[in-house]
């Protein structure tokens, strides 16, 4: 029985990866969960498994193609089996009809989303003709490139992320324009559909510091290591989710989705990157644990080692500036999460309580963004409270 490998969702914005490397070949025996192929998706580079076992009758795809979700890579089949051009023939016809049914349904919504200036002033007969793929139209949208100008190479002159790869490069040879990384054209994606549809409002609140100096000299003398100031932030603010769950959800679809595990991505800048690696189940770890995976999950992003799951589940999302001097700031949220916590500098400043004492504290100012859609002041400031005492009074001493 022929069983054909279709390429399954990877990306997380789009659904094309390119396969870069086959690692089976034609006749191979091969076992269910075994690497089949190398893939890039909009994110990392990534193994994907195959979905069942049998003998490789047939590699479809050519490395170094753009696959979309659903094609059909691979066919498998029993050691009797042979596969006869007919059996080909009918796969392509298959493909054929699907991309072009797919590239129907989806055409009108695309052309819709993408609305840069110059496709803008195209005739409304033009804008029908312009085929192109989800990836390739939100590309386009970022760098406000006119497609109409673009030559498709796919079917019925489809337009490729190659073809925009070619065509950009063509540009830029008369032009000073930079080509941004996969990852960068991504986050600029993801981060512009934030923005643009997530209504986000921003509470700002100064957090005293002098406890959390203790503790991290405490814990710095019994691990024998230097703890990042990113570990207590993420401990904290695990915990304070753990005591106000609804914070751990997004919108979507007019209701609430809440997860069941709290993972805490942090924002990490390698060059001119921009990375969010995930510490999962943060709630159940200990200070230093969570220091562990943090610096481990940094050199892996330093070496361009990540993995699709060290990316992947975030929750909730914490990014500090403050090590570069930066006093305060906003950030975005990532999507399918209801917040952002942007962590300002550690500063000295005089403290006058009710009895009009004057003493010097540590404190940096912690700017929350959060989703208005279901997460409303009050609640917004309510956690920003439960983080504050955590942090302020809670973080270990011995």
């Amino acid at each position: 029985m022929l069983i054909e490998i279709k390429m399954p969702q990877l990306g997380q914005t789009s659904d094309e990866v390119k396969l870069i490397k086959w690692l089976v070949s034609e006749g191979q025996e091969v076992k269910k969960g075994q690497a089949l192929c190398e893939v890039e998706t909009d994110k990392v580079t990534m193994e994907m498994e195959s979905l069942e076992s049998g003998k490789i009758l047939k590699l479809v795809i050519s490395p170094e193609s753009i696959v979309r979700t659903g094609e059909v890579i691979a066919i498998l089949g029993d050691s009797n089996d042979v596969l006869n051009e007919k059996n080909i023939e009918e796969i392509k016809i298959n493909e054929k009809i699907n991309s072009k049914e797919t590239s129907e349904i989806k055409n009108d919504k695309i052309i819709e989303e993408v609305k840069s200036p110059k496709i803008n002033e195209l005739k409304p007969e033009n804008i029908n003709n312009i085929k192109a793929t989800n990836l390739v139209k939100n590309i386009a949208k970022i760098k406000n490139i006119d497609l109409s100008k673009v030559k498709g190479t796919g079917p019925s002159g489809l337009i490729t992320k190659e073809d925009l790869e070619n065509y950009q490069k063509m540009m830029s040879e008369t032009s000073n324009e930079v080509l941004l990384s996969q990852n960068q054209l991504s986050v600029a994606i993801n981060l512009l559909k934030s923005k643009t549809e997530i209504p986000h409002y921003y509470l700002k609140r100064e957090i005293n510091a002098d406890k959390f100096l203790k503790s991290k000299e405490f814990i710095n003398n019994t691990e024998g290591s230097s703890i990042s100031m990113y570990s207590f932030l993420i401990f904290a603010t695990a915990q304070a989710l753990k005591q106000m769950p609804k914070l751990n959800g997004y919108f979507k679809d007019n209701k609430v989705i809440l997860r069941n595990d709290i993972n805490i991505g942090f924002a990490l800048s390698v060059g001119d990157e921009l990375y969010v690696p995930v510490i999962k189940n943060a709630d159940a770890k200990t200070i230093p644990v969570i220091d562990k995976e943090l610096k481990s999950l940094a050199l892996k992003a330093k070496s361009n080692d990540l993995e699709f799951n060290d990316i992947s589940g975030g929750t909730f999302t914490i990014t500090n500036l403050g090590m570069f001097g930066v006093d305060e700031f906003s950030a975005i949220i990532n999507l399918s999460q209801a917040g952002i916590f942007s962590i300002g500098k550690l500063r000295k400043t005089l403290f006058i309580d009710e009895n009009e004492r004057m003493s010097i504290k540590n404190v940096f100012t912690l700017t929350a963004s959060f989703d208005h859609r279901f997460i409303n002041g009050k609640l917004g400031a309510e956690f920003i409270e439960i983080f504050r005492r955590i942090f302020e009074e809670e973080l270990p001493l011995e």
